[in-house]
């Protein structure tokens, strides 16, 4: 009933995020999507579409867009040709939202296996990033965690379709949007909310775990997988913090990155480098350049630590 429409909070795994449950216009997260991987879908060779919605949901929108992100980024990774699809169907009281791909499809008796931790599909024998893991245990956890039925139908050969299921909201609620910062100002240490944080890293994985934790200290979060990426999403903006993966894709290093974008901004902006490689040389080349160093598996108060350690102005 309407007393227990307002935002609730129930923890993910241990505290590693809360929903925050509300009424918002999904269309707002579809046009927020639309407009992130569109031209993603277009590097790759794939049509990427969306549809808009006038439907009202009860949902967590940050939560849901991390749910949403991941299914298209896969159906865009493991989609050679063809299109993707994203769209809303309303069913009975519900709400579908889905994602389509044309796709190699995966075999029914691997379809319960998808959303197991670490679990590697091979999908393709000449595709060139077969075994690399779905990442979708961590959507199946947030799904669990609102209360979203999610589905998984596919043809071998011909393509998948994704789906999670959302209640209805009620109309007249307006959707959380994160304004953009402003003026340089100080902050608290403890503070990071409305901070603009670029994370960058070449495992989609990792960057959905990386927003859950970042977002749910209410930073702003930008995740990009290379320069490039960086270049599309950042059009005369900058963030306040970049963390940066030293191991890129084509020879790219964080270090590179953070130097490149440093020049560009005309800014000094605080950079982390964050690495699994344990030889000081990583650590000693990120610190001769003026950033911090972290290792892999990151320690999520050891994070909050050096970004409070890097900021006394934001902006």
């Amino acid at each position: 009933g309407a007393a227990d429409r307002g935002p609730r909070a129930r923890p993910l795994d241990a505290g590693v995020a809360r929903a925050h449950l509300t009424d918002f216009s999904i269309d707002t997260l579809l046009q927020e999507l639309n407009a992130e991987f569109t031209a993603i879908a277009r590097d790759r060779g794939i049509d990427f579409k969306m549809i808009p919605s006038s439907a009202i949901v009860h949902s967590d929108p940050k939560l849901l867009r991390r749910v949403l992100q991941n299914f298209i980024s896969n159906a865009i990774r493991y989609t050679e040709r063809g299109r993707v699809l994203l769209g809303c169907r309303r069913r009975e009281d519900m709400i579908d939202i889905q994602v389509w791909d044309s796709g190699y499809g995966i075999s029914e008796n691997k379809l319960d296996e998808i959303f197991l931790e670490f679990r590697q599909l091979k999908h393709h024998p000449d595709h060139k990033e077969q075994g690399l893991g779905l990442g979708l245990a961590i959507v199946e956890r947030i799904c669990r965690l609102l209360d979203h039925p999610l589905t998984v139908r596919s043809t071998p050969g011909k393509g998948s379709v994704f789906s999670v299921t959302l209640p209805p909201g009620q109309q007249g609620h307006q959707p959380e949007n994160i304004p953009a910062p402003t003026e340089r100002r100080p902050i608290p240490p403890h503070d990071l909310s409305g901070l603009v944080v670029l994370c960058i890293d070449n495992d989609p994985d990792i960057l959905v775990g990386m927003e859950i934790l970042l977002s749910n200290w209410d930073c702003r979060v930008i995740c990009c997988r290379s320069l490039k990426e960086v270049e599309d999403k950042f059009n005369g903006q900058t963030a306040d913090i970049i963390l940066a993966d030293y191991h890129l894709d084509d020879k790219e290093t964080g270090i590179d990155i953070l130097n490149i974008l440093r020049s560009r901004w005309n800014s000094p902006t605080p950079g982390i480098v964050i690495s699994a490689d344990h030889t000081e040389e990583v650590k000693n080349s990120a610190e001769a350049q003026g950033y911090k160093f972290l290792r892999k598996p990151v320690k999520s108060a050891a994070l909050r630590a050096l970004i409070n350690s890097q900021l006394i102005y934001r902006g």
